[in-house]
C-alpha cells in the first residue's frame, strides 16, 4: 500500500506474543488483540472503516470467556452474548439488521445448549 503500514505484531519463537494491530488501507485500525503464546487472550476488538465498532470479545487462554458484541456497519447490535470456558452461557440474543430479535438463534444457554426461548 505504497509504503503504508498495515500491521503490528510481535512473536516469541515462532507464535504471536504480546500486541497486535491490523490496519484498513486509510490507516485507520481494524482489528485489536492481545496473545500469549500463541493463545489470544482478552479484550479483542475490530472496527469498520469508519471507526464504528464491529466486533468486541472476550478471551482467556485462546479460548472465548466471557461477553462478546457484534455490530452491523449502522451501530445496530448484532448478536451479543457470554461464553463461559468456550461455550455460551446464559442469554444470548441475535437481531437482524431493523433491531428485531431472530427468534431462532437467541435464546437462554447453559454449556453450549440452549435450553429455553428468550423470556
Amino acid at each position: 500500500m505504497h509504503g503504508r503500514l498495515l500491521s503490528t505484531c510481535e512473536y516469541s519463537e515462532g507464535l504471536r506474543h504480546g500486541s497486535w494491530e491490523q490496519m484498513y488501507g486509510n490507516g485507520a485500525v481494524e482489528k485489536a488483540a492481545r496473545y500469549v503464546r500463541g493463545e489470544k487472550i482478552g479484550v479483542h476488538e475490530e472496527w469498520w472503516m469508519d471507526g464504528s465498532p464491529r466486533r468486541r470479545e472476550t478471551w482467556e487462554r485462546g479460548e472465548k470467556e466471557g461477553p462478546f458484541v457484534f455490530w452491523y456497519p449502522d451501530g445496530t447490535v448484532n448478536m451479543e452474548g457470554t461464553y463461559r470456558a468456550g461455550l455460551r452461557e446464559g442469554r444470548f440474543v441475535f437481531r437482524d439488521r431493523q433491531g428485531r430479535i431472530d427468534e431462532r438463534q437467541s435464546g437462554l444457554f447453559r454449556k453450549g445448549v440452549k435450553v429455553a426461548e428468550l423470556p
